[in-house]
């Protein structure tokens, strides 16, 4: 008794797509779209301020980032890292 493949012609195109093209469908979005989005800055008016680089700031919420405790190690108080005057209303 032999069996007989199935035809599979119509599942022949998902065969050569892309996850990222399955998940562009999924999301309604492109995945390039996705990598800009994460890059923008964090929400929320910032807190602290890396006295190494300005540019590292800090809400105050959530995980504490890498820059900040290795300022802690150093022996920097978070009082010291403060930002007192944020130009924010």
């Amino acid at each position: 008794m032999s069996r007989k493949k199935k035809d599979s012609g119509s599942r022949e195109p998902e065969r050569g797509r892309s996850t990222d093209d399955n998940l562009d469908e999924l999301f309604n979005m492109n995945i390039s779209d996705a990598r800009v989005q994460s890059q923008n800055p964090p929400m929320g008016t910032p807190r602290y301020r890396d006295p190494d680089n300005p540019f590292n700031t800090w809400s105050g919420k959530g995980r504490r980032p890498e820059w900040f405790r290795e300022q802690l190690e150093k022996g920097i108080a978070p009082e010291e890292m403060e930002i007192k005057d944020n130009g924010y209303p």
